[in-house]
């Protein structure tokens, strides 16, 4: 192996093992008030009273939307169940697959702001 090459292959293995030694420190978890300020940013400030009461009255869920089989439906700011459906709030426009896929899973868009559906016994 030359010198170039040698040099080269030592420069490599030296960045490795900075990053190693200098990885950023990474937040693993996030506050419920962090999480409510996010979707606020989204969705627009001027809904913060509609998101409180969402908030309050709901288990609301932020994770995708899974099939049974564990397949992504749609990956919303947050989601949740009734005893009839399911609600999703994007904050965005859906493309029309995405939307056709939704009701096929008999999941409903819930726009922001949206007067929320009354809760089922």
């Amino acid at each position: 192996m030359d010198n170039w090459h040698a040099q080269r292959l030592y420069g490599v293995i030296e960045d490795c093992l900075d990053r190693l030694h200098e990885r950023p420190s990474v937040e693993t978890e996030i506050s419920p008030q962090d999480e409510f300020v996010q979707i606020l940013d989204i969705i627009g400030h001027s809904h913060r009273k509609w998101l409180s009461d969402l908030w309050a009255s709901r288990e609301l869920n932020q994770e995708p939307i899974l099939t049974e089989r564990g397949e992504v439906v749609a990956e919303p700011l947050f989601w949740f169940n009734t005893a009839e459906t399911t609600y999703a709030c994007f904050g965005s426009e859906l493309r029309q697959r995405v939307l056709q896929r939704l009701e096929d899973f008999g999941v409903r868009l819930l726009e922001a702001g949206q007067e929320i559906p009354a809760r089922e016994s």
